[in-house]
C-alpha cells in the first residue's frame, strides 16, 4: 500500500496509512477515552482514524481552543480532549507562540511556530491536564 498525504501551503502530512504514533494514539483513547466527551485536534485527518477505531467523537472547533479557553466552553461543548499534532510545527519565532490554519484538500491543519512538546503549558488551555504523549500527538484532558 502507498502512502498519501494532506498538503497545505506548509508542506504535507501524511494521512494514510495510519503511522504507528496514530495507531497508538487511538488505542489509548480506546483504552482510556470517555466516550460521552468529545476530541477536538489540530489534525482533523487524525481525528477521522481515531473516531473510526476507538468510537471517540470529534468536535470540530479546534479553531476556538486557546490558552484562555473557559471550562465553560469545553463542558458546553462536550469536548473532553485536546489533541496537538507535534508534525504541525513550522520554523520557531521565539518571541511569540502563534496558531496557523493552513485548508489542505478536506480539512484545516492547524500550525504552530514553535516545538509544541517544549511550550505546551504556553499553548494549551490552562483549565487542561496534559495526560498522555507519544512521538507525534499530545493529549490534554479538560
Amino acid at each position: 500500500m502507498g502512502s498519501y498525504y494532506a498538503k497545505t501551503i506548509f508542506g504535507s502530512v501524511q494521512i494514510a496509512p495510519p503511522t504507528i504514533a496514530e495507531t497508538d494514539l487511538s488505542n489509548w483513547f480506546k483504552i482510556n477515552g470517555d466516550k460521552n466527551k468529545s476530541i477536538s485536534i489540530s489534525n482533523l485527518y487524525t481525528g477521522v482514524f481515531i473516531a473510526t477505531e476507538s468510537e471517540m467523537p470529534i468536535n470540530y472547533g479546534f479553531i476556538n481552543i486557546n490558552y484562555n479557553t473557559s471550562k465553560t466552553y469545553f463542558e458546553s461543548n462536550n469536548i473532553g480532549y485536546i489533541v496537538y499534532d507535534k508534525r504541525l510545527t513550522l520554523p520557531p519565532d521565539y518571541n511569540t507562540l502563534n496558531r496557523y490554519q493552513a485548508n489542505s484538500e478536506m480539512f484545516p491543519l492547524y500550525y504552530y511556530n514553535k516545538i509544541l512538546y517544549q511550550n505546551i503549558d504556553e499553548l494549551k488551555p490552562k483549565v487542561s491536564t496534559l495526560v498522555y504523549e507519544n512521538n507525534d500527538f499530545i493529549i490534554c484532558k479538560t
